[in-house]
């Protein structure tokens, strides 16, 4: 009687390909992750924006208006997270890309206010992030370009509510 040689696992040649389609794997997501790093920090960046305009919106409360608000006032009065305060209630240093947070009454109307965040690291992906938060401003723009309450300069985006 005949004996059958059975398999004893891998050959090489099946091992090599199971190498190189990992490496392979590896490689591609090595070469995504700058990518993949700034969409999560624009997502967290804009849930910050938004916890930030509604922290001022709370505070306002039964005010006429936002005269006098700043980042500080609204931390200290519990409507915004520590984590965006930070250590000295002045949002210095909180936002997802190491920026600041501000907080002021709009220039135009008392009726209104501005938040600004700089964005130190990342200044050539400005444009992107103001298109992420044109909507979510007053006007409800679709993007940043010709948005009468959203302004940007070298390292910082300026948006009205």
């Amino acid at each position: 009687m005949k004996s059958m040689k059975k398999s004893g696992g891998f050959t090489l040649i099946e091992t090599l390909i199971v190498v190189v389609f990992f490496a392979a794997l590896l490689l591609f997501t090595i070469s995504q992750s700058p990518q993949l790093k700034f969409m999560y920090n624009s997502f967290i960046f804009q849930w910050q924006h938004s916890d930030v305009v509604t922290a001022v919106e709370r505070w306002k409360k039964g005010r006429s208006n936002y005269d006098g608000v700043t980042i500080n006032k609204v931390c200290l009065d519990g409507a915004l997270s520590p984590k965006l305060c930070g250590s000295a209630n002045d949002g210095k240093g909180t936002n997802q890309f190491g920026g600041d947070w501000t907080v002021k009454a709009n220039a135009s109307s008392k009726g209104l206010f501005d938040v600004t965040a700089t964005i130190p690291a990342d200044s050539d992906r400005l444009p992107n992030l103001a298109d992420t938060l044109a909507p979510s401003t007053r006007a409800g723009c679709t993007e940043a370009t010709g948005c009468s309450t959203i302004t940007t300069t070298a390292n910082s985006i300026t948006t009205t509510h």
